[in-house]
């Protein structure tokens, strides 16, 4: 009997996600999407705007629209404080165009944010290299460094702890403890070096 395929057969639907993957690129349509979103971002209307970006990046075919359209994603998500999007998106951006000022600089917000202080200085001192009369990225940097200074001290101290801990715990099996040995740091090169004593 041959093989008879009836109306009623469930038909695969297609995700949407797929066929707006494969949509072919239209740069006039994302710059418009673009710039609705740019709109809809000066009205706080944020999870529309980064719906319209999200629809833009899709369609992109200049390098330049797609990382416009990722930085103003990315003031869309910082505005809703979801850091790590932000984050994501200035990344995305960055790797574009790796000069460019704002996206480095909403980065950096996000970053200080999270409280990865190091990350955040790392982006404002990139900020002045490139724009040297950045009075925002010199505020930052000035602000951030001595805490950074401060945390990594308090990190470095906390870790020597802790192998002066394990240092003790092996020497301790041959009657000796981390105090038999002095640790000298060098002020020139920041190194240390470690002498044996009675």
């Amino acid at each position: 009997t041959p093989l008879v395929m009836s109306d009623d057969a469930p038909q695969e639907q297609e995700n949407p996600a797929s066929v707006e993957a494969t949509e072919p690129k239209d740069e006039t349509a994302a710059q418009a999407l673009k710039s609705e979103g740019n709109q809809l971002y000066k009205s706080r209307n944020f999870a529309d705007a980064i719906s319209l970006y999200d629809k833009a990046i899709n369609l992109c075919e200049e390098p330049s629209t797609k990382s416009q359209c990722l930085g103003n994603r990315a003031a869309c998500h910082l505005s809703l404080k979801d850091y790590d999007a932000t984050i994501r998106d200035c990344t995305a951006a960055l790797e574009i165009d790796p000069s460019y000022v704002k996206v480095l600089m909403r980065r950096c917000t996000a970053h200080e944010a999270l409280g990865n202080l190091s990350a955040a200085l790392e982006d404002a001192k990139k900020v002045v290299s490139i724009d040297p009369k950045s009075g925002e990225a010199q505020g930052i940097i000035l602000r951030l460094e001595p805490i950074v200074r401060e945390q990594q001290e308090r990190e470095k101290a906390e870790m020597l702890a802790k192998l002066k801990e394990l240092g003790n715990t092996v020497l301790g099996k041959f009657g000796l403890s981390t105090d038999n040995f002095k640790m000298v740091q060098d002020p020139n090169t920041g190194s240390y070096s470690v002498s044996f004593q009675q």
